[in-house]
């Protein structure tokens, strides 16, 4: 490239003005080369973009559909135009659409997808927004798990599983392995009685197993258990023992009880021997102790 370049002034201004400009392309210049330009390599009319379209909403892989433009089409795409072509044809679909709208159409291709499948969402207004506070989903596997094994029933919660901070609210079996299975998802925008209760009752509404319960291990939270017992009267509501010791320790380590160091270190193993204890002998002898070290009288 060659540039001459001249400083001018004009009054009380200074610019700068090219007299010269010459420049070279660094590459070679031919039909192959031009063909595999970004804008070039991908054209489609529009007949064919609505087949492109069709064919991304029946679920056809990228391969396929790169595969489908080479044998039916004079481009030569690279899986990078078919990817950014699929986004494209996605964004301009959703285009005037709510997230409840999308999250409604999401569930509906779920339940195509899977006959004896269940999914709902719970959609609360506020103001003009319409926000999803409970967003349940099972599959016709996940159910036959549960009526299968409906006895005993675990409740697991995970924060914060996406951009907007979402809750995945899960309750899982032990199948016939002692290994445990999924039984039904839930995204709850928070953990509150009220929020976790759409879940529970959408559960209760999609298995009719659901009165064979008779026990539901939950996590830390306590608003678990309430709700638990309300909904499931015939099933008795369980702390997990990880966190039953955790918050037995966490008990003992506030300064309440005036305890020192090498008492808190003494107490400590305790809190597992006394949740892990297999006989109420056991229990008694591991919480006589912890009662003579917190000074505790028997009769209290």
């Amino acid at each position: 490239m060659l540039l001459n370049i001249l400083l001018q002034r004009k009054e009380e201004s200074y610019y700068l003005k090219i007299s010269v400009h010459q420049s070279s392309h660094n590459h070679s210049l031919d039909k192959y080369a031009y063909r595999r330009l970004p804008k070039n390599r991908l054209y489609l009319p529009a007949e064919e973009l609505v087949t492109m379209d069709m064919l991304r909403k029946v679920g056809l892989s990228q391969k396929k559909i790169l595969r489908y433009i080479r044998d039916n089409t004079s481009s030569e795409p690279d899986m990078i135009d078919v990817h950014n072509l699929l986004a494209k044809l996605k964004r301009e679909d959703e285009r005037g659409m709510s997230v409840s709208d999308r999250v409604a159409e999401t569930l509906g291709r779920f339940c195509e997808s899977d006959r004896f499948a269940a999914a709902h969402a719970d959609i609360d207004q506020e103001g003009s927004r319409r926000i999803s506070m409970c967003i349940t989903k099972q599959t016709s596997h996940m159910r036959v798990l549960f009526s299968s094994f409906p006895e005993a029933m675990l409740a697991d919660a995970t924060d914060d599983t996406n951009a907007s901070r979402y809750k995945l609210f899960s309750f899982l079996v032990h199948d016939t392995m002692g290994r445990g299975q999924h039984v039904q998802h839930a995204l709850i925008t928070d953990e509150r009685a009220e929020t976790m209760r759409l879940a529970i009752m959408q559960f209760k509404k999609c298995n009719s197993s659901w009165p064979d319960v008779r026990s539901i291990v939950v996590d830390k939270d306590f608003t678990e258990i309430g709700v638990f017992k309300s909904e499931f009267p015939e099933a008795r509501a369980l702390l997990c023992r990880f966190h039953a010791i955790k918050y037995i320790q966490e008990r003992m380590a506030k300064t309440d009880y005036g305890l020192d160091a090498l008492q808190r270190e003494r107490l400590k193993p305790m809190a597992s021997l006394i949740v892990r204890a297999k006989s109420q002998e056991e229990y008694n002898q591991c919480l006589d102790y912890m009662k003579h070290e917190l000074q505790v009288e028997n009769s209290g």
